[in-house]
């Protein structure tokens, strides 16, 4: 039966015509066969196929983490940037006869149903305004904090509503204007392993008592919590920082020239579209926290791109004295 031949094969044959080889090619090709099957096998040497092993293995590696590296989003490539940084510098710490100070400012949104204004006469439903304060703390050797609230004026959306508020004297009530001073103990409640693979189980288990807020979004809050105006060690941060980067769908909005980057989450709370941003410097503390309500809520009239919470933070130092610098 005649062999099956290949395309290129039966190709060649129709253009160059059945090759025939002669009587004497025949018998040499057959003295060859002959004395290669007599001759003992050629054994390789194992080093070529060790080096062959060893050279094959280290490109899977290779391949393996630029894989991995491509992999990392730009928002957890820069938080793990950050996160070396803030690795290599220890947190201000006090010293004798010295506190650590943080300033920050805050605002929230508050919401006033019609029937909360003690009779002062007013169009909406609901009376909506942003209080605002500052906060100013100092860190003591000994642990001990102290802590000085003062209330802003609060921002309006009209000037009716401005108007009504204090009508109603509800700037008494937030004590609009005057400045509380309290000390208390910094004594943690939970001890903070610097082990991610611990950090992570112990942050996972205190969840449970949050908000309806979405997981990603609870644990935000949660790490952003452990190094926003403490004494963790560089370890603990870096950690922190570590973790606050494996949460899906974080993007990176930008770094400034001092290297302080922040980034932003989007996520639904009851039903109302929102975004979290965040900042981190260089140090590892977190100097800008914000919730922003995305789209127009006319349950209560509040408008697109309202800004529902806020904490910004000075960078901390050392002072001398527990009076505002």
């Amino acid at each position: 039966m005649p062999e099956r031949q290949h395309r290129l094969d039966r190709l060649i044959r129709i253009v160059a015509g059945t090759p025939v080889a002669s009587r004497a090619a025949r018998d040499q090709a057959e003295r060859d066969l002959s004395a290669a099957m007599s001759s003992p096998p050629v054994v390789s040497p194992r080093r070529p196929t060790l080096l062959l092993g060893l050279l094959t293995l280290l490109v899977l590696v290779v391949v393996v983490f630029l894989v991995q590296a491509a992999s990392f989003s730009p928002a957890a490539a820069t938080i793990n940037q950050l996160a070396e940084i803030a690795e290599q510098v220890g947190p201000v710490e006090a010293r004798d006869a010295s506190f650590v100070y943080t300033r920050s400012t805050t605002a929230s949104l508050v919401v006033i149903p019609k029937e909360g204004l003690r009779g002062v006469s007013y169009d909406s439903d609901h009376l909506v305004y942003e209080e605002r304060t500052i906060r100013e703390s100092w860190i003591g050797t000994d642990g001990t904090v102290q802590i000085s609230i003062t209330v802003l004026d609060p921002m309006f959306l009209s000037d009716n509503d401005r108007a009504t508020y204090y009508a109603a004297g509800i700037n008494e009530q937030d004590q609009v204007g005057e400045t509380v001073t309290s000390t208390i103990s910094q004594a943690e409640d939970v001890v903070w392993p610097s082990d991610p693979n611990s950090l992570d189980e112990v942050i996972r288990r205190h969840l449970a008592n949050e908000s309806d807020l979405p997981q990603a979004v609870k644990y935000l809050n949660m790490a952003l919590g452990i190094i926003r105006e403490s004494h963790a060690s560089p370890d603990l941060r870096a950690a922190t920082m570590r973790l606050v980067g494996t949460l899906d769908d974080l993007e990176l909005l930008g770094v400034d020239d001092a290297g302080t980057a922040t980034f932003s989450i989007s996520f639904v709370e009851q039903g109302i579209d929102k975004t979290q941003t965040f900042s981190l410097d260089t140090s590892g503390y977190v100097r800008l926290e914000r919730t922003t309500r995305v789209a127009d809520d006319p349950t209560f009239g509040i408008p697109a791109q309202t800004v529902e919470s806020q904490w910004i933070s000075e960078q901390p130092r050392l002072v001398s004295t527990l009076d505002s610098p």
